[in-house]
């Protein structure tokens, strides 16, 4: 809403700035309506667009979780980069900028030099790997505190800089076990008391 009104004398031109703020590497349209006036209820719509054409990136997924592995082993996950647009995409590195102690880590030699040409509409594979030497502490929610990382690509796309955020958290052996023995047996009669048991489950 243009507050105040904007005037355009007859057979004059006025400019109005229009700005565009990509949230991610993919595409985006909008419509803008012009009023002249109460009387005008339709408008006239102007079609907004952008990241429609050119080199584009997404990546699958979008989000590496590990989940629970185990301490002192190498876990690892592929990290599929697809050119999206409509012309190549070319990648000049990957590389993890925040990374826990050293636990995560990208295998980038295994694409060859940089920077790397990705014709529209293909995919490469990049293994993204955890390696972690402590098990996790339980945090005051009750949920265990993740291991976090975060692995950057460069492109020239028209998002330079992709971000893909990196989690996992370690245990030192399987995962627990719950077993439940009922004392009055698995078929009892309406309200029966039962005694429950859990002494041979394992944490």
């Amino acid at each position: 809403v243009l507050n105040p009104p904007l005037t355009i004398a007859g057979g004059s031109a006025e400019k109005v700035s229009v700005t565009y703020t990509a949230s991610g590497a993919e595409a985006a349209e909008g419509t803008m309506v012009f009023y002249t006036g109460a009387a005008d209820t339709t408008g006239s719509e102007l079609k907004l667009m952008a990241n429609l054409a050119g080199p584009c990136i997404k990546t699958n997924p979008s989000h590496v979780a590990f989940g629970n592995k185990l301490i002192n082993q190498t876990a690892e996950i592929a990290l599929e980069i697809e050119s999206c647009g409509d012309v190549e995409l070319v990648i000049n590195d990957i590389e993890m900028i925040e990374d826990a102690d050293g636990v995560f880590g990208v295998n980038e030699a295994t694409l060859g030099a940089f920077p790397l040409t990705i014709a529209a509409g293909a995919r490469v594979s990049v293994p993204v790997t955890y390696f972690p030497t402590t098990a996790a502490q339980l945090g005051a929610d009750g949920q265990f505190v993740l291991d976090q990382g975060k692995l950057r690509i460069k492109s020239n796309a028209y998002l330079a800089e992709l971000d893909v955020p990196v989690d996992g958290f370690a245990s030192t052996g399987t995962c627990p076990i719950a077993n439940i023995t009922i004392a009055e047996g698995e078929e009892v009669l309406p309200q029966t008391k039962l005694h429950l048991s859990g002494v041979t489950s394992t944490a």
